[in-house]
């Protein structure tokens, strides 16, 4: 075969159709050639990265029908004046269709390859020029392209392929990827795999649905292998198989909830909430752990009474509730509360009402379970009330003061703590004594509890000090009664490890309390500090060839491990509780443990904080035992002692009055007696412990 313009071999014409084919994919601007009947030959790459269109879906295309309505009579001059002047370049701005459906401005040159008029091939070289479009076309066009650019979440075109079309730069540099990475990639390699078939289920559902616009949260995988949290509101374009998407990074959110929901747990916190305009409620999850009803259980706006037992509990929380519906008023009260499983248990109901055009529509607020620390509460406050000598026993410092706030108690380990002695304290206003903590949290708690009648629980710092106390303050009828001990070293401890973690081995030993880190698998200990050390009896190697259960009484492991299976299972994390444990020696103590879950050298593990109540738990065992001394002494006084006495009584009128001996003697028993029972009306008094049948 010849070429009819250069009598060359057939040869050199397909070498010269292959150079030019090499030019033509190296252009930058898009090259499409055409026959004089205007079907597409070929186009380059560049051509198909400008206009959108292969050269497959080209092909199928009525060239006419690309071009912008206002511009194809111009369009179809330009054609035939190509046509007719072979070898003459022309150069026409006019809009096309993109792939995309929008229509962009093009600089085309037009060129007939052969010399006779109105046969051959034109080559039609383009690309994008914005300076087609009029003045405000052009700062439209330059304002969105910044927008878009510039702004600071993602931005960009997604195809039903699950492929995106387009990203901006924040896309790029928010995953880490290049655009010519996002563009290859589907979004299946983006999504996070447990969200995944979520991700896929929503787009299949878009596309066959009726809705334009949707939004939801997911998580997508960066290129460093990170999870973000993002939050997307997708727009389905009028062109058939285009989705615009805007999305937000909101990974802090995200993870402030997820911490939230973590401390609600812990806390034991849950939240309700009653719509009295639609009749409807809602329990959270923990709250309706708490109730424990099922998961399964549809709350309404009235049967959450029936949890709370008929009379005083019932009537005083429905009193509550009414006063917050009524007035706006917020409350926050203790109550025992009866359970699903019919168990008692105190619950602290926080509640808060919302208005709308003077109405209450809403009451919401929160359940917590407090059964475990009001028990223990009420145990204290009951505590507080024996002799003197069994409080001066405990470690805590203790004082108490009436309704006037005059000190009527000052223990020893008040004046260790405070240095204020007992004779300096004792009589006096509390306040003249302490006039500084008046403006402190020591204060407005103190007085918070004298007012209510409610027990608090609080921390403060005391400047004068430089010290910091952890106080529990108990009314009764008699005034106030307070615990308090110094956490300087624990507080202190505790600030600095939440401020820095580089300093997390040193504060861990120097902690005064003992403190473990064991692994959740195998319960191994993997750390302890000194004050275990020390407190144990256990070196640091003996502890670290150790599990938990070595330091646990027999009688107390097989709980342990249903506690552990349960925890893994289900993990949740045990605030406090007090526990039996044995030290190298063999002695049993009982420890207040705190514990949390914490990821250490990559292992879940939980930290534990013991602190040594065994002396406290003797105070307790103590006062019961005196209690019980009382009651026998109360027993004998009412039964020993008066029963003889009573039998004296009754020889008395055997003696014959006649007789002056006999009298004589009468008299005496009656002086004897008479001194007998008023003595043994002194012991009641002292003692003040009503009798009681006894069971022998």
């Amino acid at each position: 075969m010849v070429n009819s313009r250069t009598n060359a071999p057939s040869g050199q014409t397909a070498k010269d159709e292959l150079d030019f084919r090499k030019l033509f994919e190296c252009s930058y601007a898009g090259v499409t050639l055409l026959d004089k009947d205007l079907q597409v030959i070929y186009r380059s790459p560049s051509a198909e990265r400008i206009t959108g269109w292969n050269t497959m879906e080209i092909k199928k295309q009525a060239p006419e029908s690309l071009i912008h309505p206002d511009d194809r009579s111009s369009f179809a001059q330009l054609v035939a004046d190509a046509l007719a002047k072979p070898g003459k370049a022309i150069t026409e701005t006019f809009r096309a269709k993109h792939h995309h459906g929008h229509y962009i401005w093009l600089k085309c040159t037009f060129n007939n390859l052969l010399s006779e008029p109105g046969i051959g091939a034109i080559v039609v070289s383009f690309a994008e020029d914005p300076q087609g479009m009029d003045v405000r076309d052009q700062q439209m066009f330059e304002q969105v392209r910044l927008l878009i650019d510039r702004a600071p979440d993602i931005i960009s075109i997604m195809g039903t392929d699950r492929y995106f079309k387009k990203v901006n730069p924040a896309m790029t540099k928010l995953l880490g990827f290049t655009e010519e990475e996002l563009l290859a990639m589907p979004l299946d390699l983006l999504v996070h795999p447990d969200d995944l078939a979520a991700s896929q289920a929503r787009t299949k559902a878009f596309i066959q649905g009726g809705d334009q616009t949707m939004y939801f949260e997911n998580r997508f995988v960066s290129k460093s292998g990170k999870g973000i949290w993002l939050s997307w509101t997708v727009t389905r374009s009028a062109e058939e198989g285009i989705m615009f998407c805007v999305g937000k990074n909101i990974s802090d959110k995200k993870e402030m909830e997820i911490l939230l929901n973590k401390v609600n747990a812990l806390a034991r916190i849950g939240g309700w909430e009653v719509d009295l305009i639609n009749g409807t409620a809602y329990w959270s999850p923990i709250t309706k752990e708490i109730y424990e009803v099922p998961e399964t259980f549809i709350p309404s706006a009235d049967n959450w009474l029936s949890f709370y037992r008929e009379g005083h509990d019932r009537n005083f929380i429905g009193r509550k509730m009414a006063d917050v519906i009524a007035t706006g008023r917020p409350c926050d009260i203790e109550v025992e509360m009866l359970t699903a499983r019919g168990n008692i248990r105190w619950v602290r109901a926080i509640a808060e009402a919302e208005f709308v055009d003077g109405q209450c529509a809403r009451v919401y607020g929160s359940f917590q379970d407090i059964d475990s620390r009001k028990k223990a509460e009420l145990a204290a406050v009951a505590a507080l009330q024996e002799r003197d000598k069994i409080l001066e026993s405990i470690g805590d410092g203790f004082f108490a003061v009436d309704h006037d706030w005059i000190v009527t108690y000052w223990n020893v380990a008040a004046e260790r703590v405070i240095g204020m002695s007992r004779e300096e304290m004792l009589g006096e206003y509390f306040w003249d004594k302490y006039p500084e903590a008046i403006e402190l949290e020591f204060y407005r708690q103190y007085k918070k509890a004298m007012e209510t009648g409610k027990a608090v629980h609080f921390e403060d710092y005391y400047p004068q000090m430089d010290s910091w106390f952890s106080v529990s303050a108990y009314p009764s009828e008699n005034g106030l009664s307070v615990f308090f001990r110094d956490v300087t070293q624990g507080k202190r401890a505790t600030q600095a490890l939440a401020e820095s973690e580089k300093r997390y081995s040193d504060l861990f030993q120097l902690s005064p309390q003992p403190m473990f880190v064991y692994e959740m698998s195998t319960l191994r200990y993997l750390d302890v500090n000194l004050a275990a050390v020390e407190q144990y009896g256990y070196s640091r190697d003996e502890f670290l060839s150790m599990t938990i259960l070595d330091i646990r009484p027999p009688e107390d492991i097989p709980l342990v491990q249903k506690t552990v299976n349960e925890q893994w299972n289900e993990p949740k994390v045990k605030l406090e509780g007090i526990f039996q444990h044995r030290k190298k020696n063999g002695e049993v103590i009982r420890v207040d443990i705190h514990s949390n879950i914490i990821i250490y050298h990559g292992v879940q593990c939980k930290v534990v904080l013991a602190h040594d109540v065994t002396e406290r738990v003797r105070y307790v065992e103590a006062i019961e035992i005196q209690n019980e001394k009382l009651r026998e002494i109360s027993w004998m006084q009412s039964h020993v002692i008066r029963a003889p006495l009573s039998r004296i009584m009754g020889l008395l009128p055997l003696l014959t009055a006649d007789d002056p001996e006999q009298q004589q003697i009468h008299d005496f028993l009656i002086s004897s007696a008479n001194d007998l029972d008023e003595t043994i009306r002194n012991i009641t008094n002292v003692t003040k412990v009503v009798p009681f049948k006894h069971n022998d």
